[in-house]
C-alpha cells in the first residue's frame, strides 16, 4: 500500500513545478510590446516628383524642311554640330529653279529695254506734238504705250524677286546660333516642299529649359514660380535648383499627360539637349509642422484616420487630421502635439486602454 501513496506525491509535486514555471514565464501586467516613435515639431516639403528632359525654349527649336520639291544634293552638318545663324545646312537639287532664274532674269531686262525704249518714243512724240508735227492721237497713243511698258517693267521685276527667292528656297539655313539636334533625310532623298518631309531640327544651345509631362491631377497642384530640383539621371546627389515656368491649361487628350516647363535659377548647366533629368517641384512647405511617421497611422472603423498615443503605460486612440507629405514623413493638422509618442510597430489592431510597454 506504500507504492501508491508514493506515485500520487509524486504527481502532485511535479504538478507543483509545472504551475511555478507557468508563473514565472507569463507576464506580470499582460502589457503588448511596442514600438513608439516621438511626435517632432520641424519643416515639412511635399515634393511632385517627374520626369523630364534637357530641352530648348519653344522659340528656339526648329524643324526645316525645303519649301521647293526635289533632290537633296547636300547635306554638309551632322547630329551635334554647333552651328550659326545663317550656315547652310542643306541644298536642294537647284537645276531647274537657276533657268527659272535665268529665265526671270532675261525677261526683266527685256522689260527694262522696252519700258525705256517706249518711254523715248512718248517723249519725241510729245515734242513733235509741241511743234505741231505729230497729231494728239499719237501722242496718247505712245504715253499709253509707254505706261504699259511701265507696268510690264514691275511685273518682270516682281518675278525676278519671286525666281531669286524661291531659288534661295532650295537652301536650307540655320535661323539661329544652335546645335543640329536631329538629320532626317540624306543627300539623294527627295522632298516635296512641304513640313511633310522635313530635313534638320535645330535648337538654341543657350537658356536650356526642362521639359516635364505631368498628369491632370499633377497639374492641378503646380503652379508658376514654385521651386524644384533637377537631377541628371545616373548622376544622384547632384541637384540643379529651378522653378516652374510654365503649365500646361490641359491635358493632351491622346496621352492624358501635360507639358509642364521649368527654367534653372541660375545659368542652365552644361547638359545635353534631350538629356533625361528627374524633377520634384515644392508643391507645400510648412515651418513648425507637428510630424509623425507614416507607419504610425491607421484608418479607423469610421474610415476615419487615428493614431496610438502611448499615454501613462496605455493606448490612447486619437483621430487626427492630417496634411503635408515627405516621404515617410506625415504632418498631423490636428489631433498630436509635439512631444507625445505614438505606436509605429503595427498599431492596428490596438484598443483604446490596452496596457503598452515600450519594446526596448
Amino acid at each position: 500500500m506504500k507504492r501508491p501513496v508514493a506515485i500520487v506525491v509524486s504527481i502532485g509535486l511535479l504538478g507543483f513545478a509545472l504551475a511555478c514555471a507557468r508563473a514565472e514565464d507569463a507576464p506580470a501586467d499582460h502589457a503588448v510590446s511596442v514600438r513608439t516613435a516621438r511626435v517632432e515639431s520641424g519643416t515639412i516639403t511635399e515634393w511632385i516628383r517627374m520626369y523630364g528632359r534637357i530641352a530648348p525654349p519653344p522659340d528656339r527649336d526648329a524643324t526645316l524642311a525645303p519649301l521647293v520639291a526635289g533632290l537633296l544634293l547636300a547635306v554638309p552638318v551632322r547630329e551635334g554640330q554647333s552651328v550659326k545663324a545663317g550656315e547652310i545646312l542643306a541644298r536642294v537639287e537647284g537645276a531647274p529653279l537657276d533657268d527659272a532664274l535665268r529665265a526671270a532674269e532675261a525677261a526683266e531686262r527685256r522689260a527694262d529695254a522696252e519700258a525705256a525704249f517706249r518711254k523715248s518714243v512718248a517723249a519725241r512724240t510729245r515734242s513733235l506734238l509741241d511743234k505741231g508735227v505729230a497729231s494728239r492721237q499719237d501722242a496718247e497713243a505712245d504715253e499709253a504705250a509707254a505706261v504699259s511698258a511701265d507696268a510690264a517693267q514691275a511685273e518682270a521685276s516682281s518675278a525676278l524677286a519671286t525666281a531669286r527667292r524661291r531659288r534661295d528656297w532650295a537652301e536650307l539655313r540655320a535661323p539661329f546660333d544652335g546645335v543640329v539636334v536631329r538629320v532626317f533625310r540624306r543627300p539623294g532623298e527627295s522632298v516635296d516642299g512641304t513640313p511633310a518631309t522635313p530635313v534638320i531640327q535645330v535648337a538654341s544651345a543657350t537658356g536650356a529649359q526642362v521639359a516635364a509631362e505631368a498628369t491632370g491631377d499633377t497639374l492641378s497642384r503646380l503652379a508658376r514660380d514654385q521651386p524644384a530640383e533637377v537631377e541628371a539621371r545616373g548622376s544622384p546627389g547632384a541637384a540643379v535648383r529651378a522653378h516652374v515656368l510654365r503649365i500646361a491649361r490641359a491635358v493632351d487628350s491622346s496621352t492624358g499627360s501635360g507639358e509642364v516647363r521649368l527654367a534653372f535659377d541660375d545659368a542652365a548647366p552644361p547638359l545635353p539637349l534631350g538629356l533625361g533629368v528627374d524633377v520634384r517641384v515644392a508643391v507645400g512647405r510648412r515651418e513648425r509642422a507637428t510630424i509623425v511617421p507614416a507607419k504610425a497611422l491607421r484608418r479607423g472603423d469610421a474610415g476615419k484616420t487615428e493614431v496610438v498615443v502611448m499615454d501613462q503605460g496605455k493606448a490612447v486612440i486619437r483621430e487626427v487630421v492630417t496634411g503635408l507629405s515627405e516621404g515617410d514623413r506625415i504632418e498631423v493638422v490636428s489631433g498630436l502635439t509635439a512631444d507625445e509618442r505614438v505606436v509605429v510597430d503595427d498599431p492596428m489592431g490596438l484598443a483604446d486602454g490596452t496596457l503598452l510597454r515600450e519594446r526596448s
